[in-house]
Order: structure tokens, then C-alpha cells, then sequence
């Protein structure tokens, strides 16, 4: 979780939605947040889509862990 507050602007990382509810958010939802430009939410996406980022919430959700 540690990475994806890296990449989230301050206002968004403070009070966060669920993980689907983030991961499944397109570009032009990421620009629509404050202090989110294209290069910001082309790293946004690329995150949520990354294959090792992929595997730990694959991993975290089959041990049932809250939030995935």
C-alpha cells in the first residue's frame, strides 16, 4: 500500500477508496481529480496495471485481507 500513496495526491491518499474502486479508474477519472495532470494519471494507471502490483492484490485477496 506503501507505493500507491507515492503516486496519489495528498487530498486523495488522506481519505482513499477501496482498492477496485481505485484500480479500476480510467485516465480521464484520474484527471478529474485535483492536482492530477496526464503525466500523473498515465503513472496512475500504468501502477494499477503493473504485473507485480497485480500479483500482490491477487495474493492479498486470497488470503481474504480487507481492502482488496
Amino acid at each position: 500500500m506503501f507505493l500507491l500513496f507515492a503516486y496519489l495526491p495528498q487530498s486523495q491518499a488522506a481519505s482513499c477508496p477501496d482498492w477496485q474502486s481505485l484500480a479500476s479508474r480510467n485516465i480521464e477519472q484520474w484527471l478529474a481529480e485535483p492536482g492530477v495532470g496526464r503525466s500523473r494519471a498515465e503513472q496512475l494507471r500504468a501502477f494499477f496495471a503493473h504485473e507485480e502490483v497485480l500479483a500482490v492484490v491477487g495474493e492479498r485477496r486470497r488470503l481474504a485481507i480487507e481492502g482488496f
